[in-house]
């Protein structure tokens, strides 16, 4: 198959993968969600309540129904893999079918631009998405629409606020599904592009003995030992295997940040899932615009030969390991006490029990500046009590207990859980 209808596959799978992502949403609409507990109980949410003192049957807890939406997310995200992989592989190979040189270092830079930019601008997207309620996304119910901005603000802010993240998927399905089958119309080569392939053979090969060979013939005659022979001639290939390897970390890097870097901006700058969509965004766009844009006209202007492209990447990869190492500065994250009936903080112990905390209401209170407790429930307290007043007080360690966590200077005391 040519590369395009590869290429048109593999979005028509991305389509499949994103229409999988959506189904547990409109699978479980107006089920139990931990945000409707958090708003039913209003301001009580997450404090100590006493069993007796309950008038109204608690709300159901996830059970392990759970896991069988958790494997289907999974599912989609395998299938994504599969439907994005042709993009590292086959467009560049397209690409380099019917480019020149010079010309594939551009276009291969605008292509990767692409790819930057797409998610650049679908984290701003993702951002004002996940600022809306996932079961009510243009705010029409009464529980919403009688909402002033600075209430809405303040359920954002919750920790069990759920937004709107299944509407990206909707649309980048959509996206997928109108760009593949105009793709797999694409000729599979170029007018011209035979010649421009000559051309790169005298600059990247020479004269090594059977290179030189039309590529349609060696299809033709390709056998076993033929397989054999390449893939040895690419093993003990050193300029191949690096260039290899430097992709995979490429890709790997890529990766991890993709997935990462969101939750650790989250995490460690105490941001909403909204605000760090936001930030991902208008950061992610201008700075890897300008980088991929300077690495793709560069070849082009200077008319680069091989080695002083490797030079080129050789210069970059050494930039981004040293900056890399900013990773290495100190951002120990403060201990957090596990939601549990029975608390051990500094050797002191106490039982919640009798308060009916639910580990389905995640609101973090700063214990002493350098501990998080996964809600004030955990730590004994009702609504409006004083830190004095909750039950597992100790007048000899405690000295303050603040909504939200703890913020990384805060973490000062060093306390032993």
């Amino acid at each position: 198959a040519s590369h395009t209808r590869v290429l048109g596959w593999g979005q028509l799978l991305l389509c499949a993968g994103s229409l999988l992502m959506v189904v547990p949403h409109f699978a479980t609409l107006g089920s139990w969600s931990v945000m409707d507990t958090s708003l039913d109980s209003g301001s009580a949410a997450g404090f100590c309540t006493q069993r007796h003192e309950q008038t109204e049957p608690e709300q159901p807890e996830p059970h392990s129904s759970m896991s069988a939406w958790a494997l289907l997310i999974a599912l989609a995200m395998l299938v994504n893999g599969l439907g994005s992989a042709p993009m590292s592989s086959s467009a560049y190979a397209y690409m380099d079918h019917n480019l020149s040189t010079g010309d594939f270092s551009l276009y291969s830079a605008l292509f990767t631009l692409a790819q930057v930019v797409g998610p650049g601008i679908g984290y701003m997207l993702g951002g004002f998405f996940l600022s809306r309620p996932f079961n009510d996304f243009f705010l029409t119910s009464s529980r919403f629409s009688e909402m002033s901005d600075k209430e809405l603000d303040a359920v954002r802010e919750n920790a069990n606020f759920i937004g709107a993240y299944w509407v990206g998927f909707l649309l980048t399905a959509a996206g997928f599904a109108l760009v593949s089958l105009p793709l797999m119309g694409f000729p599979a080569e170029f007018p011209g592009s035979g010649e421009l392939r000559e051309a790169r053979k005298v600059e990247s090969y020479g004269s090594v003995g059977g290179v030189e060979e039309e590529d349609e013939v060696r299809t033709e005659e390709m056998s076993v030992n033929d397989f054999k022979n390449g893939a040895k001639h690419l093993a003990t290939n050193p300029v191949f295997i690096c260039l290899a390897l430097a992709s995979g970390c490429g890709g790997f890097w890529i990766a991890v940040c993709s997935a990462f870097s969101p939750k650790y901006l989250e995490v460690v700058f105490l941001l909403t899932s909204s605000r760090v969509a936001y930030v991902m965004g208008v950061v992610a766009i201008p700075v890897s615009s300008a980088a991929l844009l300077l690495g793709g006209l560069l070849p082009k202007l200077l008319s680069f030969t091989l080695n002083q492209l490797l030079v080129l990447c050789t210069v970059s990869c050494v930039i981004m390991s040293v900056a890399s190492l900013g990773f290495y500065v100190d951002s120990t994250l403060p201990p957090t006490l596990p939601p549990q009936d029975q608390v051990r903080y500094n050797s002191h112990t106490c039982d919640v029990s009798a308060c009916a905390c639910s580990p389905a209401v995640y609101q973090p209170q700063c214990l002493d500046k350098g501990t998080v407790v996964y809600s004030a429930c955990y730590y004994g307290c009702r609504a409006g009590d004083a830190l004095r007043d909750c039950l597992c007080y100790n007048a000899t360690i405690n000295t303050s207990l603040e909504p939200g966590e703890c913020h990384l200077s805060n973490n000062e005391t060093g306390e032993k859980l």
